[in-house]
């Protein structure tokens, strides 16, 4: 891989990384819900999920499966399916809060274990058409050469996860700041907004997974 062919992976890598979807959105909820640590939990899950989408991409499993009729249709529904039943839960959250102003009530509310964080993470990155859609078709168009394929994929593999893991933790650190600033509503508006994206971003993977 040529240096241009480098600026020219890295360029679309961040601004894949940076474009909003299901998975920043989980990172804030996740944050909202237990911190920067939440957020970490999070970002774990969904860095092993890119790095078994890699390991997938380098046996070949990746290209097997865009042969198979239906196959990223299938992926592309049980993702948008499970966003939007978690969007669905965080307003249901976020409203019971709102009607509900004790402390006690708060706190048992969005109360959610680092593991349950690491767990959703990875199930959302795993079927998450954004992600899938980088490995099928955008990878290969940087693979010049026929040798050395799988150690291309994973060099490539591993600069998207390290950028996504710097630019979600970054995310998080300024989402915690800007909470604190909003003050004792901040968990619910941004429960709120979370829940209602991950509804949108559920509703477009449907359209567009329909459409193919």
């Amino acid at each position: 891989m040529d240096y241009s062919n480098i600026i020219s992976f890295v360029t679309i890598t961040i601004l894949l990384i940076v474009t909003p979807g299901s998975d920043m959105a989980l990172i804030a909820r996740s944050t909202v819900s237990q911190g920067q640590m939440g957020a970490l939990a999070a970002m774990l899950g969904i860095n092993l999920a890119s790095i078994t989408w890699t390991i997938l991409a380098i046996i070949g499993f990746v290209a097997l499966v865009n042969t198979v009729p239906y196959a990223n249709t299938a992926l592309m529904l049980i993702g948008a399916i499970y966003m939007g039943n978690i969007g669905v839960k965080d307003i249901k959250s976020a409203v019971k809060v709102r009607r509900n102003k004790s402390e006690n009530e708060k706190i048992e509310t969005f109360s959610e274990t680092k593991f349950q964080l690491f767990k959703k993470g990875l199930l959302v990155n795993a079927s998450n058409p954004k992600i899938g859609l980088y490995y099928v078709t955008v990878l290969p168009n940087f693979i010049k050469t026929e040798t050395n394929q799988g150690l291309y994929i994973f060099y490539m593999g591993l600069t998207h996860n390290i950028l996504g893991f710097i630019w979600f933790m970054s995310f998080a650190f300024l989402l915690r700041k800007g909470a604190n600033l909003m003050g004792g509503q901040s968990k619910e508006i941004i429960t709120l907004l979370t829940g209602i994206s991950l509804i949108a971003f559920s509703a477009t993977a449907i359209y567009y997974a329909i459409g193919i």
